[in-house]
């Protein structure tokens, strides 16, 4: 029942590189898994709430693993989310390194609902500057071109592959589900943190 990340693309969903359906309402869950079955996920929330959420019969598994900037090559298709700083340049506070199986996926840059005045770019790295308090990606996707900052501290992380066995209670977890009729949640994927990290989104 369960996809490899080779087998769909499934990260528009979770890093929010494409606008939705108007009429489907989403659901951002983030936590720790208190209970799983084949067909259900309990997640704990930071808040001490709970959100059960229903699972495709064929949901997918997503991994993602801690990386670095030096992580980071010419060529590689990465998302990232970034808010306005205060000289106007557009700050990064986070980033996913996605692999080569799904580049060009979400390509573009569109607003980003997790953060106010968000962006989310997902886009080919065209330079990359690292020096001593001056960091910053330029991206290229089909219409445009975006140079992001890349503050000191922000989130760094890279999607691959996991199955079942990294699904276990007490791991953590990001969901987007959407919300149903009847206030339910369900969700074809879920990301999970890989070696104790928990994800930035």
């Amino acid at each position: 029942m369960y996809r490899s990340i080779r087998a769909v693309v499934v990260a528009l969903a979770i890093v929010g590189a494409a606008p939705l359906a108007a009429q489907t309402t989403t659901q951002r869950v983030h936590g720790t898994i208190k209970t799983i079955d084949t067909t259900s996920l309990t997640v704990l929330e930071a808040d001490g709430s709970t959100a059960t959420i229903a699972l495709a019969s064929d949901f997918r598994i997503i991994g993602m693993s801690a990386a670095k900037l030096e992580d980071i090559k010419l060529g590689d298709f990465v998302g990232v989310g970034s808010v306005p700083m205060k000289d106007g340049k557009q700050g990064a506070v986070e980033v996913t390194i996605f692999p080569p199986a799904m580049a060009g996926t979400g390509e573009g840059s569109r607003r980003w609902d997790v953060e106010p005045q968000g962006t989310m770019t997902n886009a080919t790295v065209q330079t990359v500057v690292s020096a001593t308090g001056d960091h910053s990606l330029t991206l290229k996707y089909k219409g445009g071109v975006q140079t992001v900052v890349i503050p000191d501290g922000t989130p760094i992380v890279a999607l691959g592959a996991a199955t079942a066995a990294d699904l276990v209670v007490g791991a953590a977890v990001s969901v987007r589900a959407t919300v149903g009729a009847d206030k339910g949640l369900s969700a074809k994927a879920v990301v999970v943190g890989l070696n104790g990290l928990v994800p930035p989104i």
